[in-house]
């Protein structure tokens, strides 16, 4: 029979059209989840980009801040040597030392202030 073997066939077609449905739905699936983790990923990225950019300005900022401080306390340096010259010319050598000392100006020149664990050990001898 024709008839019958005919709608023999056109099952096997539906059921292979279905299998084949199935097949695309799991790799539609799969490309979406694919998708979505690449979107993912490409966020965690352009977040990291973000960040990066985000150090690299503190830094700059930072090195600009401190080159900054160190030209600061070279023209403060400076003019300190430049009032003490002039100070020396008027009042003879040594007078200026005297005087910065007891305004507390020297005190920059050479030393910052000393940290705890410099307290704790002193350079100098006791007698000095």
């Amino acid at each position: 029979d024709e008839v019958t073997l005919l709608k023999e066939r056109i099952k096997e077609g539906n059921v292979t059209l279905q299998l084949r449905e199935n097949q695309l739905k799991e790799l539609s699936t799969i490309l979406s989840n694919t998708n979505e983790s690449m979107q993912k990923i490409l966020a965690q990225r352009q977040d990291e980009e973000a960040r990066y950019q985000e150090i690299s300005k503190k830094n700059k900022n930072k090195k600009k801040q401190i080159a900054q401080e160190r030209y600061d306390k070279s023209v403060i340096y400076r003019r300190l040597l430049a009032v003490r010259d002039a100070f020396d010319r008027v009042k003879g050598p040594g007078e200026a030392d005297q005087y910065l000392i007891s305004k507390k100006l020297s005190a920059c020149l050479l030393y910052t202030s000393p940290s705890p664990r410099d307290l704790s050990t002193s350079r100098m001898p006791s007698s000095a």
